[in-house]
């Protein structure tokens, strides 16, 4: 599935925090990592940074390599990467500051922005893996874009041995309410009680949602049967990224999360979720380009389907 996973290092101890990562992926689908570091002044003791790791990964029984590149660090990397469209990119980030400040200055946001490979993107305050990765989350919001994840977290798990579980969160009744306004009481320009109205668009969230997974479980198991045990969850929460967030709070799992494209991080499938979990989940995001997957350059994401998609017709939304 991948050729190689790239790992840009700046000779910061924050920017090794992605080795482990790039090793237990690395060793999932047996493939080599490639070491890369843009230089220009000091290249003599920047090549002599990534021949020890190299070395390190080596007497681990990793197949390393160490690349020089030229240029401007972010713009040399995406350039590299973007050279094998099948390469892994996996890179640390500072983390709860945002992804406007990463982990290697600019460059991992100029990767991230830019790259047409998908980035494994490694928060720097989450711990280091276990020996093997147990769930694969795979957020998914009824969109064709955001189904382009699957792949990925189906080879991911089959490389791995892990679970897949494809997580849906819709808008509980509470939530409903609240953006009915009224605190429930009264009535809505919606031609009944806030109440009633609240309790019957979260009702018809949970039949679609429910009614959509068991379509993308059923899917899995015929386009990729080696995922190994593939299971949904429908969670109700008025934010996405929290209910995803809270989901990865303790570890050994990974997100797979997709997004437009060259659009850039600013208007991902779900919206700010992704910005959000790449901030705070406890857990590694792997950010998918739509472009990564065969025939889908075309593919339009429909409107979430949520509150702000269809407020009207929440009731006949197809799943």
């Amino acid at each position: 599935m991948y050729s190689k996973v790239i790992t840009p290092l700046d000779g910061s101890e924050l920017a090794r925090r992605a080795l482990p990562h790039a090793k237990l992926v690395a060793a999932a689908f047996s493939i080599p990592i490639e070491l890369v570091r843009a230089v220009d002044g000091g290249a003599q003791d920047a090549m002599q940074y990534l021949a020890r790791v190299r070395d390190d990964l080596r007497a681990e029984g990793f197949a390393a390599t160490t690349t020089a590149l030229s240029g401007q660090a972010g713009s040399a990397v995406v350039d590299w990467a973007g050279a094998d469209p099948d390469a892994l990119v996996v890179m640390s980030t500072h983390g709860r500051g945002g992804i406007a400040r990463l982990a290697l200055g600019s460059v991992a946001d100029r990767v991230l922005h830019t790259v047409s490979n998908p980035v494994l993107i490694v928060r720097a305050g989450i711990p280091e893996p276990d020996a093997i990765i147990r769930t694969v989350v795979a957020p998914l919001d009824g969109s064709p874009l955001a189904e382009l994840s699957l792949p990925h977290a189906a080879g991911l798990a089959a490389a791995c041995g892990a679970d897949v579980e494809l997580l849906r969160v819709t808008t509980s009744t509470d939530g409903y309410r609240d953006r009915l306004g009224d605190s429930g009481r009264g009535r809505t320009a919606f031609g009944g009680s806030a109440e009633d109205l609240a309790r019957e668009f979260a009702q018809a969230d949970d039949e679609a949602a429910e009614t959509y997974l068991d379509r993308m479980r059923r899917r899995m198991a015929l386009d990729y049967p080696d995922a190994g045990r593939v299971r949904t969850l429908h969670l109700q929460d008025e934010d996405p990224a929290r209910a995803i967030i809270q989901r990865t709070a303790h570890g050994s799992s990974v997100v797979v999360m997709a997004t437009h494209g060259r659009g850039g991080i600013g208007r991902m499938v779900l919206g700010s979720v992704t910005d959000q979990v790449l901030r705070y989940a406890n857990a590694p995001v792997l950010v998918v380009r739509r472009h990564d997957v065969p025939g889908a350059v075309g593919t339009e994401a429909r409107t979430s389907e949520g509150f702000s998609a269809d407020f009207g017709n929440a009731a006949a939304r197809p799943a």
